[in-house]
């Protein structure tokens, strides 16, 4: 994708906006779509995969948003020693993002996986309650012998 294709896509978002629900869709499609090209083509920057991300957990594609929350947090690690506090904090919120989305999506065996790294106790407490939340609405399952 060439450079002037996301100028002129972006162009296009700053344009006035019609007060048509089309419109509007349209040009929310359209920042999506920014944002996926930007988180492939810039690997190294974990911003992009956070703020689609965002917009994917609003708009209630949470599996997706948690595999963006854990692109992101990849994306930080494997800069290895060079991690600051600051930005293990980083990590450890979209960890919790993903493993939220996850519980919220029903998957709470994976919810949990993402969860363990996390090193802030708020963090962690908040992925551990939306991870209670959702093994809460999973019936138990028993099974009897004949």
């Amino acid at each position: 994708m060439s450079i002037e294709v996301l100028d002129e896509m972006q162009a296009a978002l700053r344009s006035p906006l019609d007060e048509s629900e089309t419109e509007e869709a349209t040009r929310g499609r359209a920042a999506e779509d920014i944002l996926l090209a930007l988180v492939e083509l810039d690997p190294n920057e974990a911003a992009f995969a956070n703020s689609l991300g965002l917009i994917w957990q609003e708009k209630k594609h949470l599996v997706e948003a948690a595999e963006l929350f854990l692109r992101a947090a990849q994306r930080t690690e494997a800069l290895g020693a060079v991690v600051s506090d600051e930005d293990r904090r980083w990590i450890d919120a979209w960890r919790r993002n993903a493993s939220v989305c996850l519980s919220q999506a029903g998957l709470p065996l994976s919810a949990a996986v993402v969860a363990q790294p996390i090193g802030d106790s708020e963090y962690r407490e908040e992925a551990q309650t939306a991870l209670q939340a959702a093994r809460s609405l999973i019936p138990d399952a028993t099974i009897e012998a004949d």
